[in-house]
C-alpha cells in the first residue's frame, strides 16, 4: 500500500488518505515512505480536505508518534482554525487531543478549539471532557471560560465517567491549576464510589492531583488508603511515588496506607526512577514519618544513586534528610555534601536555598559547599525570589557562616526587590544579617523606609526580629522605622510571644532609645506575665533584666522580678553556691547544676542580676576606682580596636593574681595579661577540675576559663616540684592570694560555675571580677549615648 500510495499520491482522494493513515495508526504500523508521502500530499491539498479528514490525519501522526511533520501540522492548523464551526464534537477532540500529543499547539489554535468547545460543550461525551481537559492541560493553556463549559458538561453525566476519565479531570486540574471547589468536590465525590473499579495508575494521579492543589480531600483520601492497602503491589514504583506525593501534599497521614507504601517502596525500590525515589523519600518526611526498614533502604540507595543524582533530586533529599530525627539525618546529609558540592555550578537558585536551608536545619555544616553554595549564590542571586533569598539569609546564619561577598550580592538584590518581599522575608533577612554582624547601610536604609511604610503588615515574629536586628547593629538612626514597629508591637501587644516581647525590649535597650522602652515597657509587663509559662530561659533573663534596668515601682514589675527570681535565679544560684561547698559532693552537684540549666534554658543572669550573683557568691566586685579593673579595660580596649557584636571570637578576658603558697616562699605572680577563647593547653586532669556547663553548646573555651585552668595548672606544678606527694586538690589548698579577673561581657552561668569550682579548690585564694555589658558598651566606652 505504501508503494502503490508513494508512486501516484494524486490518485487518491483525501478522506481516502485519511481512512488509509488512520488503519496504519490504529494497527500502530509505521512506514516512512508512506508517512512523509501523506504529509507532503496533505500540505499540497490541504484546502480540499473535509473536517473528518483534518481530525483523522492529525490523529493518526500523533497516535503514531510523528512529530516531524511541522509543515503538515502548520498548514492543517491554519485549516482546522478556518473550518472548526463545521466540526462534530469528535473531531474537535481529536484535533486538541493530537496537537497536545505531538507538543505542536499554538495558542491560536487552541484558543480556536476552546471556543469550539464552549460552543458545543453540551453535546459533549464523557470522554471528549475528559481528553480536551487533558489536551489543554498538557500543553498548560489554561482557558476559563472553556474549563467552566467542560465542568457544566462533566456536572450532567459525572456519573458515566470512568476512572480514566475522573483521572485526566483531576489531572487536568492539577496541571492548570485550576482549584474549582465545586468541580473537585464533584471529581472526588464521584471517584470516592468508583476506586475499587479504577486502575492503580488512575487511583494514583487522582491522589497525586488533589495533593499538587494543596486540597485536602479526607472522605476521597480515606477510599484511597482502605483501597491501597488491598492492593498495593499493584501499583509500581509511580504509582507508589503518587500517592506518597499525594497524601503528603495533602498533609493526611493515613498511617496503615503510608506503612503499605513504605513497605512496598522498600521491596521495589530499585524500580524508582531518580525523581521517584527523591519525591517519595520527601513525602515520607512531610509527613513526620520514619519507617525503619524504609529510611536504611533509602540511605543504602541514595549511596548507590548519588553520581547519578540531578541537582534537583539532590535538593529534595537534602530536604528529607534535615527533616528526619536521629543519626540517618546527618549521615544522609554527610554524604549529600559532597555532591552538592560536586554539582553546585548546576543548582538553580531554588535548589540552592532548599540545600542551605536543610543542612542549617539539621545543623549539619560542610564548610566546603557551603562556601561553594555562596559562590554560586551570588553569580545567580537576580534569579533568585524573595523566599530564596530569606532561607538562604537564615540558613548561613544559623551557621554562622558569613560569606561578604554573596551577602553584598545579596543586599543588593533585596534593595531592588524589596517591594516584592514579603514582610517575614524582610525580617528573616535583617535577623540574619545582625545575627553574623554584617551591616550593609544602603540595604538597611531601604529597608528601614520600607518598613516605615508597612510597619502594620508585620506579625509578632517580625517585629521582634526588625527591633531585635536594629539593636544588634545599632540602627539608632532609623528611629522613624523603630517608631512605627513598635508602635505595631504596642497595637498587638496580646498577640505577641514572651520572646517576641523580649526582643522588642532588647532592642530598645541596646539602642538607648530611653523613652520607647519606657513606654512600652510599661504595656508589655503585664502581657509578658501572661505568657511567662511558655517563655524560654533567655527572654525571661533579658526582660527581667530590662525591668530591673527601668527601675520600674509598678506591682507588675515587682511582681514579674519576684517571679524571676523564684523560676531561675534563686535555683540556679542555690545549685551555682553548692559547687563551691566542700561539704558536698562535687559530682552531685554539677549535676544537680546541669539539670536545672537544662530545665530552665537561662544561658546568663544578665548585666543587672550578676552583679547580685557575684556578692552573694563571694566573689569581690570592684569599685570604680580600683586601678586594675581599668587597667583591664584600658588594654583589652587596645587589643579589640573597636566594638564587636559579643561573642566567644570577641570577647575578652584579662587576668591577673600574686599567690604564695602555705610554709614556703614559692610565689606565683602575673602582673596582667589578656587571654581569648581558645583550648586549653593543661592536662585533662586539670580540665576536669573546672567542669564547664552545657548551655546550647559546650562553653569549655571561653576566655576566663582558659585563665583560671592555666593558673591552676601553674600551682599545681609549683606544689609537685616543692612536694610530689599531695594531690592536686590538696597542694591547691595551700595557696592564698588574690586573683582579679575582667571580661568584656557579662559572664554565662557557665562561667560563674567555673569561678565557683575555682573557689572550692582554692579556699585561701579571693578572687575580684568585673565586666561589662558588650551591647552597650567597648570595655567600658559607651558604645552610643542614650537619648532622652
Amino acid at each position: 500500500l505504501a508503494e502503490v500510495f508513494a508512486e501516484d499520491t494524486a490518485r487518491w482522494q483525501p478522506q481516502n488518505i485519511a481512512n488509509l493513515l488512520w488503519a496504519y495508526a490504529k494497527l500502530l504500523v509505521t512506514d516512512s515512505r508512506l508517512l512523509d508521502a501523506v504529509a507532503a500530499e496533505a500540505v499540497a491539498t490541504v484546502d480540499n480536505w473535509s473536517y473528518q479528514g483534518l481530525a483523522n490525519i492529525t490523529w493518526a501522526y500523533a497516535k503514531l508518534g510523528c512529530n516531524g511533520h511541522i509543515q503538515l501540522f502548520e498548514s492543517v492548523a491554519a485549516a482546522v482554525i478556518q473550518k472548526i464551526s463545521t466540526f462534530t464534537p469528535q473531531n474537535t477532540v481529536n484535533v486538541a487531543w493530537a496537537y497536545a500529543k505531538t507538543m505542536l499547539a499554538t495558542e491560536a489554535l487552541m484558543d480556536a478549539v476552546a471556543q469550539d468547545v464552549i460552543a458545543k460543550a453540551r453535546d459533549f461525551s464523557p470522554q471528549h471532557c475528559s481528553n480536551t481537559a487533558w489536551a489543554f492541560g498538557t500543553v498548560s493553556i489554561l482557558n476559563e471560560e472553556m474549563m467552566e463549559a467542560i465542568q457544566d458538561a462533566t456536572s450532567r453525566r459525572l456519573s458515566e465517567f470512568n476512572g480514566q476519565d475522573l483521572a485526566n479531570m483531576a489531572w487536568t486540574c492539577s496541571k492548570l491549576v485550576w482549584a474549582q471547589p465545586s468541580m473537585l468536590e464533584a471529581l472526588a465525590s464521584d471517584m470516592r464510589r468508583k476506586v475499587p473499579l479504577c486502575t492503580p495508575q488512575n487511583v494514583a494521579i487522582t491522589a497525586w492531583a488533589f495533593g499538587y492543589l494543596a486540597v485536602a480531600n479526607e472522605l476521597l483520601m480515606e477510599s484511597i488508603a482502605e483501597n491501597v492497602v488491598l492492593r498495593i503491589e499493584d501499583f509500581g514504583a509511580q504509582g507508589l511515588s503518587n500517592l506518597a506525593h499525594g497524601f503528603a501534599k495533602q498533609a493526611i497521614c493515613d498511617v496503615p496506607a503510608m506503612e503499605a507504601i513504605a513497605a512496598e517502596t522498600a521491596r521495589t525500590i530499585r524500580d524508582f526512577t531518580h525523581q521517584e525515589f527523591a519525591a517519595t523519600t520527601w513525602a515520607f518526611a512531610k509527613l513526620g514519618l520514619q519507617p525503619r526498614e524504609l529510611i536504611d533502604v533509602a540511605f543504602r540507595e541514595m549511596k548507590r544513586r548519588m553520581l547519578e543524582l540531578i541537582p534537583q533530586d539532590l535538593a529534595m533529599l537534602a530536604w528529607s534528610s534535615a527533616h528526619f530525627e536521629g543519626d540517618f539525618s546527618r549521615r544522609a546529609l554527610e554524604e549529600l555534601s559532597w555532591e552538592v558540592m560536586r554539582q553546585s555550578t548546576y543548582l538553580c537558585p531554588q535548589d540552592l536555598a532548599n540545600v542551605s536551608w536543610a543542612f542549617a536545619t539539621a545543623g549539619v555544616e560542610n564548610a566546603m559547599m557551603m562556601e561553594a553554595i555562596a559562590k554560586e549564590t551570588a553569580k545567580k542571586v537576580q534569579a533568585f525570589s524573595a523566599q530564596d533569598l530569606a532561607n538562604t539569609c537564615w540558613a548561613f546564619a544559623k551557621l554562622g557562616i558569613a560569606v561578604n561577598d554573596m551577602f553584598d550580592a545579596i543586599a543588593t538584590e533585596v534593595v531592588k526587590k524589596l517591594s516584592t518581599l514579603l514582610p517575614q522575608n524582610i525580617s528573616i533577612i535583617c535577623w540574619a544579617f545582625a545575627k553574623l554582624g554584617l551591616l550593609n547601610d544602603d540595604m538597611m536604609e531601604a529597608v528601614a523606609a520600607e518598613i516605615s511604610k508597612r510597619a502594620q503588615e508585620f506579625d509578632g515574629q517580625g517585629v521582634g526580629n526588625i527591633i531585635w536586628s536594629f539593636g544588634v547593629l545599632c540602627l539608632r538612626e532609623h528611629k522613624k522605622a523603630t517608631e512605627a514597629v513598635v508602635d505595631r508591637a504596642m497595637s498587638t501587644m496580646s498577640t505577641l510571644t514572651a520572646q517576641e516581647i523580649s526582643n522588642v525590649a532588647w532592642g530598645l535597650s541596646s539602642m538607648s532609645h530611653v523613652e520607647l522602652l519606657s513606654q512600652f515597657h510599661s504595656q508589655a509587663v503585664k502581657p509578658f506575665l501572661a505568657v511567662a509559662s511558655t517563655a524560654d530561659g533567655a527572654s525571661w533573663t533579658d526582660f527581667a533584666n530590662i525591668t530591673a534596668q527601668t527601675r520600674s515601682k509598678a506591682s507588675d514589675s515587682t511582681k514579674l522580678s519576684k517571679l524571676y527570681r523564684a523560676s531561675f535565679f534563686e535555683p540556679l544560684l542555690a545549685r551555682l553556691s553548692a559547687l563551691r561547698d566542700s561539704s558536698m559532693d562535687l559530682e552531685e552537684a554539677i549535676r544537680a547544676a546541669q539539670h536545672d540549666l537544662d530545665a530552665t534554658g537561662a544561658p546568663y543572669f544578665g548585666a543587672a542580676y550578676t552583679r547580685e550573683a557575684l556578692t552573694r557568691l563571694g566573689i569581690g566586685v570592684p569599685s570604680s576606682s580600683d586601678s586594675w579593673a581599668r587597667g583591664a579595660r584600658h588594654l583589652c580596649l587596645e587589643a579589640i580596636g573597636e566594638w564587636q557584636i559579643p561573642s566567644s571570637q570577641s570577647i575578652l578576658a584579662y587576668a591577673e593574681w600574686s599567690l604564695l603558697m602555705a610554709g614556703s616562699a614559692v610565689r606565683l605572680s602575673e602582673p596582667g595579661r589578656l587571654f581569648t577563647s581558645s583550648w586549653s593547653q593543661v592536662s585533662d586532669e586539670v580540665k576536669a577540675m573546672l567542669h564547664p556547663f552545657t548551655q546550647i553548646i559546650r562553653r569549655d573555651m571561653h576566655a576566663e576559663r582558659v585563665a583560671l585552668l592555666e593558673l591552676l595548672d601553674a600551682m599545681i606544678q609549683a606544689a609537685r616540684q616543692r612536694d610530689d606527694s599531695r594531690s592536686p586538690s590538696a597542694s591547691l589548698g595551700l595557696w592564698s592570694g588574690h586573683v582579679c579577673i575582667y571580661l568584656s561581657h557579662f559572664p554565662s552561668i557557665s562561667s560563674l560555675g567555673v569561678f565557683c569550682q575555682f573557689m572550692r579548690w582554692c579556699p585561701q585564694v579571693t578572687l575580684d571580677f568585673d565586666f561589662d555589658d558588650a551591647w552597650l558598651s567597648c570595655c567600658g566606652q559607651a558604645r552610643i549615648e542614650p537619648d532622652g
